[in-house]
């Protein structure tokens, strides 16, 4: 059975709580018949560092730029995100090319595709994440050298890109955000923040494990849609219903 989506997305600016982050992409085609990248799921978050004026919709751009290289692409999911993540690292090094030092761009990027049972995450620059699977919580990345260290992107041609791969159960959920606010929260209250019943309680856990610092963050919670039951039974499974498009 195809896996579903509960997706929740929220952001805190200055102590007020925004439930629509203006760095977070959500694109989740309706049609589950279409073949190769059109039945995929797309999440990301970008990290905009660098003069206030504008960034707002350098952001935008880079949201659509990685929309738009994904999903025009051709080739396997990790190709895909690979052309997305050059082509945003491309727009913001052309952006920077005749700029200042001081007024220059950089940023980072955690992007997630749901194909079938598989999450492939891309990451590069700053950039974090966590997944609550079955073995527990997840830091994305996990040891050694990873985008919270490798340069930024927009600082040169080629970008460092950091792929993970899990397999998706019922009850999962993957959490993206940005690597500063995640810096804020010990690793013994991740647990605690991504165990909430609904992704709305996980979202407002994590706000109050970064203790009113500024953030913005998507969380997926994963499921399977419940078979329909047969003539004369009973089902104790409840339906988790798919997240709206855009949602």
């Amino acid at each position: 059975m195809p896996i579903e989506t509960l997706v929740g997305r929220i952001a805190l600016a200055g102590g007020q709580p925004q439930r629509q982050p203006r760095n977070v992409l959500v694109e989740e085609r309706s049609s589950r018949r279409e073949r190769g990248r059109g039945r995929d799921r797309l999440y990301a978050l970008v990290e905009v560092a660098g003069p206030a004026t504008g960034r707002d919709d350098l952001t935008g751009r880079l949201l659509q730029t990685l929309r738009e290289g994904y999903y025009t692409g051709r080739g396997s999911v990790t190709a895909g995100l690979q052309q997305a993540l050059h082509r945003a690292n491309r727009l913001l090094f052309e952006a920077n090319r005749d700029a200042l030092p001081g007024e220059r761009w950089t940023a980072g990027l955690t992007c997630a595709v749901l194909r079938d049972d598989s999450l492939f995450i891309a990451q590069a620059g700053p950039a974090a994440a966590c997944f609550h699977g079955e073995a527990g919580v997840l830091r994305i990345p996990d040891g050694g050298l990873g985008p919270g260290e490798s340069l930024p992107l927009g600082e040169r041609h080629d970008p460092e890109i950091y792929f993970s791969h899990y397999s998706i159960h019922p009850g999962d959920t993957l959490l993206l955000l940005e690597s500063e606010a995640a810096d804020y929260i010990p690793d013994r209250a991740w647990s605690g923040v991504l165990a909430g019943d609904t992704v709305e309680e996980a979202l407002d856990r994590l706000l109050a494990a970064a203790q009113g610092s500024d953030l913005s963050a998507l969380a997926v919670r994963f499921g399977r849609r419940a078979a329909p039951a047969r003539a004369g039974s009973q089902s104790g499974a409840e339906a988790i219903p798919p997240a709206r498009a855009g949602s």
